[in-house]
């Protein structure tokens, strides 16, 4: 019989500011040590003594290190979410293609590179399946916000359309993003530059074909 995976949902919702505070040390403590010492070094125990808190309280809101690590996942995709969310709503609407896509690339790689853990959490969860549906949902939300931009940027355009081309903006972009992220890690910033520099070209010269073809 196969072992069923370990569960990725919390035990339960803090509801009280003690409570919410106990979970923020809980999240930041493992950020830390994913960084500091990478995902295998993340246990419940190492989680608890790096926050400070015993042991027990980390149970009574996550049953394991998994539902931690989800619980993580998904704060710090909400936070890069919060850096590049306004460079694609109504007030962008008339900024030049080229500005949009420079501010944006440039908001997602800085909360790549600043909010902790995220990087190494991404590229190493993102293949088990437990975690890869909260990184296909936020892919999900932020093709919607593209199709909205794209399809108020040109309003003749079919809805099919404008979704296949948000999916497109999205997936290829997450896709050298992973590139660079790698690079990066493995060479530093100056060397994976490039790969930013290309992702803006495949961008600009997409989409700006795209909405004159409407």
């Amino acid at each position: 019989m196969a072992r069923r995976a370990p569960p990725v949902t919390p035990r339960r919702q803090p509801t009280q500011a003690r409570s919410r505070e106990r979970v923020e040390r809980i999240l930041d403590a493992t950020a830390a040590i994913v960084d500091d010492r990478g995902l295998v070094a993340v246990t419940t125990n190492a989680i608890a003594e790096q926050a400070g808190l015993p042991v027990g309280t980390l149970y009574q809101f996550f049953p394991n290190r998994e539902a931690v690590l989800h619980a993580l996942l998904e704060r710090q995709i909400a936070a890069l979410d919060a850096r590049f969310a306004p460079l694609l709503g109504p007030a962008a609407d008339n900024v030049p293609v080229e500005q949009s896509i420079d501010a944006v690339v440039d908001a997602l790689a800085e909360a790549y590179l600043e909010l902790p853990a995220l990087a190494a959490l991404v590229q190493g969860v993102r293949a088990d399946p437990r975690y890869a549906g909260a990184i296909a949902l936020n892919n999900q939300r932020v093709a919607g916000w593209i199709e909205r931009l794209v399809r108020r940027r040109a309003p003749g355009m079919k809805p099919a359309r404008a979704r296949a081309v948000a999916t497109a903006t999205v997936e290829a972009g997450d896709a050298v993003l992973q590139a660079w992220l790698r690079e990066a890690r493995a060479h530093g910033k100056a060397r994976a530059r490039p790969l930013l520099d290309e992702l803006r070209a495949l961008l600009l010269y997409y989409l700006t074909g795209v909405l004159a073809r409407t």
